[in-house]
């Protein structure tokens, strides 16, 4: 671009705002979508399978750096850069934020049950998904990061209604005769 670094920091004010910049453009054009799609799909399931297969496209995407910018940046801050790693842990929590939100609304539309631990599993579903980064930026593929998806779908405990459709019906066996 043939700036130097005084006008570019002119531009944004300094090195650590022009980088949190970057990083709501990486937020604004990656995440954002996959957020909202969790929150607007009407099952918990689906939302959270939609999600994180989101998830895997966006972190393994040639057209995105390889794992989060949000995670990734997170472990090369200096301890100067402390408002630079405040925001970063903001956003982290943001996802926690987001997980949790989604899971409350689950448990008050009777899609996963009332003993739920929304928080650790919102806490859990979060670690998946820094974890997942983590890994596609080591260079996991697509699909490895879709086997790590269905295992974060199998801590979302089901219903009893779900289980009570599971069942047989009282007076016929399943096994046959």
């Amino acid at each position: 671009m043939e700036i130097n670094p005084p006008s570019l920091y002119a531009a944004f004010g300094n090195k650590a705002q022009l980088f949190m910049e970057a990083v709501q453009h990486y937020e604004d054009v990656y995440w954002d979508a996959a957020w909202a799609r969790m929150t607007e799909v009407p099952d918990i399931h689906e939302a959270m399978s939609g999600f994180f297969k989101d998830a895997g496209s966006i972190l393994t995407s040639q057209d995105a750096p390889c794992g989060c910018l949000v995670i990734l940046a997170a472990t090369n801050v200096s301890a100067e850069g402390q408002d630079v790693n405040d925001a970063l842990r903001a956003l982290r929590k943001e996802g926690r934020d987001w997980f949790l939100a989604r899971l409350r609304r689950a448990v008050a539309d009777r899609q996963l049950p009332a003993t739920t631990d929304v928080k650790a599993l919102a806490s859990a579903l979060n670690t998946m998904l820094e974890g997942m980064s983590l890994q596609a930026r080591d260079g996991v593929t697509h699909d490895e990061l879709d086997r790590v998806a269905a295992i974060a779908m199998a801590m979302l405990p089901s219903t009893q209604k779900s289980e009570r459709a599971h069942r047989p019906k009282a007076g016929r066996s399943r096994r046959r005769r």
